[in-house]
């Protein structure tokens, strides 16, 4: 990559001691001079995530989460210059400390 440009911003709240919530968006703006295509040398993308925790006891988490992503394609890839989404996801986990 020649030229790359993210701004990726951060936010976090507790609402509680055990619940609390992140939220990430990202954008990023690359040019790449040494490929050959035209269509593929600037690449724009922009995410998102959220994600909610809750600490069920000690050690003990549930999360639950969603992220989601897209790109600006022109001309060559799409019929008219547009952004698209590329991926969105919905995720839940668990994790629990066994103690023996």
């Amino acid at each position: 990559m020649d030229d790359a440009k993210i701004v990726r911003l951060r936010a976090t709240y507790q609402f509680t001691r055990t619940i609390g919530t992140r939220v990430i968006g990202e954008y990023s703006d690359q040019f790449n001079a040494l490929t050959s295509s035209a269509a593929s040398r600037r690449v724009r993308r922009y995410s998102s995530s959220i994600l909610l925790s809750w600490e069920l006891a000690p050690a003990s988490f549930l999360f639950v989460g969603y992220n989601d992503a897209q790109q600006d394609f022109d001309s060559p890839i799409v019929p008219e210059s547009r952004v698209l989404r590329t991926g969105n996801l919905f995720f839940l986990k668990l994790s629990y400390l066994y103690r023996v």
